[in-house]
């Protein structure tokens, strides 16, 4: 009965978004709403896209860090950074296609 209760609670936290595990892999994060606010908020408030060169992977390594201390994740600035650029380009085909409709 501990067994199922314990199964039904990994299942729930699988539903619901965040980091599943499993016995023989490493842990793997999986981008919800929340986590994609929460790093939009970091992102709006360090502006790591305003700055070129070396600066920038620094505030992108900023992000990251305030990020991984929300979510209790260990996402590198790479993995940040592509999910960013991600939602904007996604953001930015669905403004497109509502405008021209």
């Amino acid at each position: 009965m501990n067994e199922l209760i314990h199964q039904e609670e990994e299942n729930d936290g699988l539903a619901q978004g965040s980091i599943s595990t499993s016995s023989k892999r490493k842990t793997q994060f999986r981008w919800n709403a929340r986590a994609d606010v929460g790093m939009l908020h970091e992102v709006d408030t360090i502006r790591p896209f305003l700055v070129e060169g070396k600066g920038s992977k620094l505030k992108w390594d900023e992000v990251s860090l305030n990020v991984n201390n929300l979510l209790g994740s260990n996402l590198d600035y790479v993995a940040i950074s592509r999910r960013f650029k991600l939602l904007i380009t996604d953001f930015i085909a669905n403004e497109n296609k509502n405008r021209y409709k």
